[in-house]
């Protein structure tokens, strides 16, 4: 098994708390621009670790890992697109497969 990462700057300690608690689940998004929940139909996470640290440098919540079985990952039905500011990719995971996202999460780990 072949295990991946991908990242997550939560925008508060209660999301959070939330999410390594009960998984990601669209209640717990807020929207990107911080002015409450937003619903865009999509997770945003980071490819990697350094892009996920600009957003918590502001957040202030921290860094959630999910590390993921790379073969799950492929199955997922996800959009990768270019972050605006970045080198990397941002990964966007529809709220209709969180379900799936959670079940192959193979672990979530805080980074502080």
């Amino acid at each position: 098994m072949a295990i991946m990462s991908i990242w997550k700057a939560p925008q508060s300690v209660e999301k959070q708390q939330a999410v390594l608690k009960h998984g990601v689940r669209a209640q717990d998004v807020d929207n990107p621009l911080g002015r409450g929940h937003c619903d865009y139909g999509f997770v945003f996470f980071a490819e990697t670790k350094e892009d996920a640290a600009h957003f918590a440098y502001y957040y202030g919540a921290g860094i959630i890992e999910f590390r993921i079985d790379s073969a799950d990952y492929a199955r997922l039905n996800k959009t990768c697109r270019p972050f605006a500011e970045f080198e990397q990719n941002e990964v966007l995971v529809p709220y209709s497969e969180l379900e799936a996202f959670n079940r192959y999460v193979v672990e979530r780990r805080l980074h502080k």
